[in-house]
């Protein structure tokens, strides 16, 4: 199941890590109001950062939104 986080803060950083940590998890990617702390943990975790919320529901490949 692919995963993206909306928001993040100091929490997405363990939710990412514990999606990491899931064999049948993978994180797609996150968005933030502020574009640098989603890019920031996108280059940690994996995935891509989304510009906003509408591009992360537009991407078929996202199964859930945290």
């Amino acid at each position: 199941m692919r995963l993206a986080l909306v928001g993040a803060g100091n929490v997405a950083d363990r939710y990412a890590a514990a999606i990491g940590a899931e064999p049948d998890l993978e994180l797609a990617g996150a968005t933030d109001l502020d574009a640098a702390r989603a890019e920031a943990l996108v280059v940690e975790h994996g995935g891509r950062a989304y510009a906003d919320l509408d591009a992360v529901l537009a991407d078929d490949g996202v199964d859930t939104v945290v």
